[in-house]
């Protein structure tokens, strides 16, 4: 059984290690949002698949290993989570800036084209509609 707890601690750390990769890659994909988004943001939702894959399978062994009661130091594990947390609050200020950026940008346009239509009558139909009632 200890045999089995060692293997299933090494896949254990396999897996968040392989979270804090995806972490740094996340951070490191903000680089690229704009080509991506070309791309419909194809690295994006391979990135949060991964995750997604990776925080279920460590869950699972998070269970199986909290059922064996081995006490040991896992000091990792809070080193790696500290790191995955610092680079997943910096992706979230970044979408944030980006977010407000994007909103700002938007106001703009709403606002231009507002006044584009006052000054140059752009949504103006030059055809007027008549209306032709039977005689009775």
């Amino acid at each position: 059984m200890d045999l089995n707890y060692v293997e299933l601690s090494e896949q254990q750390k396999t897996l968040y290690l392989k979270l804090l990769d995806n972490s740094r890659k996340q951070l490191a994909y903000l680089d690229v949002l704009e080509e991506d988004l070309v791309n419909n943001l194809t690295s994006f939702l391979n990135l949060h698949q991964e995750w997604n894959q990776c925080t279920h399978e460590i869950n699972k062994l998070d269970e199986i290993l909290q059922d064996m009661e081995h006490l040991t130091d896992q000091l990792w594990r809070l080193e790696i989570l500290r790191e995955v947390e610092t680079n997943i609050e910096k992706v979230k200020t970044v979408l944030k800036v980006n977010f407000e950026n994007t909103s700002v940008n938007l106001q703009s346009v709403h606002n231009q084209r507002k006044v584009m239509n006052a000054y140059y009558s752009l949504q103006r139909n030059d055809q007027v509609p008549l209306y032709v009632d039977e005689k009775k």
